[in-house]
C-alpha cells in the first residue's frame, strides 16, 4: 500500500480533494437543527480568585492582564 501511495501521487491528491470537496458538499447540506445556536451555547469556565493583602480600592492587583 504505501508503494502504491509513493509510485501514484495524483491518485493520492485527487483522493484527498475529492474528500474535501464531498466535506464541502456535506457541511452545505447539514440541517440547521444539528448546529449550535451562538456563541452562548457554547460551554465555558469561570475563574474568580481573591487576593486578601491587596486594597478594596484597586481594581487590579498584580494582574498580569
Amino acid at each position: 500500500m504505501i508503494k502504491y501511495l509513493i509510485h501514484r501521487p495524483i491518485s493520492v491528491l485527487v483522493s484527498y480533494a475529492a474528500l474535501f470537496i464531498l466535506g464541502i458538499i456535506v457541511y452545505m447540506n447539514i440541517p440547521v437543527s444539528l448546529l449550535p445556536r451562538s456563541a452562548k451555547a457554547l460551554p465555558s469556565l469561570q475563574v474568580k480568585a481573591s487576593l486578601p493583602a491587596c486594597q478594596h480600592k484597586a481594581k487590579s492587583c498584580f494582574s498580569s492582564t
